[in-house]
């Protein structure tokens, strides 16, 4: 009896924070301000994943021993929505200023996935990415909703669902 409420309980558990993630990242997609971050894309095809891109972010934001493997940027965006002024966030946001949370991955600030799936055989699509379009929580949290050319058009089809 024990051990099946036990069950029940770590079921309810895993299905309740899988919802609760969904949830999360959904508002944060309909609610989060845009933010186009300049990229390097890489490799677009992995024999285990199939079609992708891993990205690299270019921020400019200077990376030393000191630098914290996790925090925050703070940043401007310009007249197109592109992502300007990175600086490591340490006090309080300028008035036109966002937030935008970071982690320090192999020696460089990343500040979403640095892969982006492709449905297999669009890869030509993304040739030209350019951007990635975030969406930016107030907190910081970010989601990576698809890739753009260099004039911000978005590549390939949308996600499923939108």
């Amino acid at each position: 009896m024990n051990r099946t409420i036990v069950l029940i309980v770590a079921a309810l558990g895993s299905v309740l924070g899988t919802a609760a993630f969904a949830a999360r990242s959904e508002w944060v997609i309909a609610t989060g301000r845009t933010v186009l971050v300049e990229i390097v894309p890489r490799d677009p095809r992995s024999l285990v994943q199939g079609d992708y891109h891993a990205l690299r972010y270019r921020l400019g934001v200077p990376v030393t021993d000191e630098t914290p493997v996790a925090g925050e940027l703070a940043f401007r965006r310009d007249g197109n929505g592109v992502l300007t002024d990175p600086r490591l966030l340490t006090g309080p946001l300028a008035e036109d200023e966002l937030r935008i949370d970071y982690r320090l991955v192999d020696g460089e600030i990343t500040v979403a996935p640095r892969s982006f799936l492709i449905e297999e055989g669009t890869g030509p699509a993304f040739t030209f990415a350019r951007y990635a379009e975030l969406r930016v929580a107030e907190d910081g949290t970010a989601l990576l909703v698809r890739l753009t050319d260099a004039e911000r058009q978005p590549l390939g089809p949308m996600p499923r669902g939108w």
